[in-house]
């Protein structure tokens, strides 16, 4: 009877090291407390952990402990699932089984970690599309900083929006949110809200920003209908980025479980390791697997528009269903089309992460303004571009040296343009009474 535990279980120096790094995990868990972690952002707490927050500027120290907090779960799970393996094979061994089916007994523990321990992981995008497929719209859910109540970046609360006040929405992705600045500061929705109210004092203006990382047309719709008539909006403007036109072919999909997003929420560590050894080719697959949408991001500047067109009317419908939202609430629409540093500079972001993702100032970087410019006529709302603005510009920079997204600089430059642009609408829609 003694030797059997042994035989089944192996030696116990496995087991106790597991536990021993599972236990330190939640000692560390326990010493990250919100309060050590203040201490931190206000520069009174040990160097090392002063400068390991300092990573996290922009981060609250509640929202910081969150994600540690998640982090280390998520080692926890890592080695308890090693240990699994372990036990696995022990027993598998122990049991007499021949070791050619060895094979089957590390397939059942694999399912097992995909289907148990896969939702609980949270290393970033460790598989972007499985999140995306579990949270399709994946809002924000910040509430302060800048943000209201519902993870809208406003000053006041939705119930400030009255009818009888001028009420402002913007709409668009991280651009629009204002990654990398203060978004309830210096991004541009603000800037603009700002600067319209500055020119009719008499009026009350409110301005609210639903942008959110990796949104499109398709999801700005979604949210619009969520909640945009809480708002009361008298004018909505939708900014389109050059990321846009995939996301939107992928959020459809992904909706319909079509193709390969029916397999991510069902072996997304499988998928993720597929990823990271053969990435071109998963993509080459995936892309097939739904029809044969374009494989890249900004497949919209890889070629001229006569191949592309056809995967680029998507979005233009989405922007319809958004203006025809605003025509049943009673308000003016406007689609704005922000242009990427790609487009108009070759000194702008030199290590941005997605430069092998496009040709800068390439043959076809600006077809996407000639789509829209050949739209233009055949819309009841304006479409605006940005494009000769950012060109114009003579200050520097727009955007940060290893992200394409806007500096405050950038959002400057978008508001000053913007509030020309906008600034004979509103005046019409104050005129004529709302």
């Amino acid at each position: 009877m003694p030797a059997f535990p042994r035989t089944l279980l192996g030696p116990p120096g496995p087991w106790l090291l597991c536990a021993v790094f599972v236990l330190a995990l939640e000692g560390v868990a326990l010493l990250c407390s919100e309060s050590v972690l203040r201490e931190a952002f206000e520069g009174r707490a040990p160097g090392w952990l002063t400068s390991w927050v300092a990573a996290h500027e922009g981060r609250t120290p509640a929202g910081v402990r969150a994600g540690t907090l998640a982090h280390l779960r998520s080692l926890q799970l890592a080695a308890v699932a090693l240990l699994a393996l372990y036990l696995a094979v022990r027993v598998h061994l122990a049991a007499g089984l021949r070791p050619r089916s060895l094979p089957i007994t590390v397939l059942a523990w694999w399912l097992g970690v995909e289907l148990l321990v896969a939702p609980h992981l949270s290393f970033g995008d460790w598989n972007i599309h499985y999140r995306i497929l579990r949270n399709l719209d994946h809002r924000p859910t910040q509430v302060g900083g800048g943000f209201n109540s519902d993870s809208v970046v406003a000053r006041e609360e939705s119930g400030a929006f009255r009818p009888e006040d001028f009420n402002l929405i913007f709409l668009g992705d991280s651009f629009t949110m204002g990654l990398g600045v203060d978004p309830g500061t210096e991004a541009f929705p603000v800037l603009v809200g700002d600067a319209l109210a500055a020119r009719h004092p008499a009026e009350r203006f409110h301005t609210a920003n639903f942008g959110w990382v990796s949104s499109s047309p398709f999801l700005s719709h979604r949210r619009l209908v969520d909640s945009g008539a809480r708002y009361a909006p008298d004018l909505v403007v939708l900014a389109v980025d050059m990321t846009d036109f995939a996301d939107d072919l992928r959020y459809q999909r992904v909706l319909e479980r079509h193709g390969i997003y029916w397999l991510y929420d069902k072996i997304p560590l499988t998928l993720r390791l597929v990823q990271a050894i053969a990435p071109v080719t998963l993509r080459r697959v995936a892309a097939w697997s739904v029809g044969g949408i374009p494989a890249r991001r900004f497949f919209v500047t890889d070629a001229p528009l006569e191949e592309t067109r056809r995967w680029m009317d998507p979005l233009a419908e989405n922007c319809d269903r958004v203006a025809a939202w605003c025509r049943e609430q009673g308000a003016r629409f406007v689609l704005v089309v922000l242009p990427r540093s790609y487009q108009y500079s070759a000194r702008e972001a030199p290590r941005d992460r997605d430069a092998r993702e496009y040709a800068v100032l390439g043959p076809y970087c600006l077809e996407p303004f000639r789509f829209f410019d050949e739209l233009r006529p055949t819309k009841d709302y304006p479409i605006v571009s940005l494009l000769d603005d950012f060109r114009a510009n003579t200050e520097f920079p727009t955007c940060f040296e290893d992200d394409a997204h806007w500096t405050p600089l950038g959002h400057r430059v978008a508001a000053r343009a913007l509030v020309r642009e906008l600034a004979p609408i509103v005046d019409e829609i104050l005129a004529h009474g709302r």
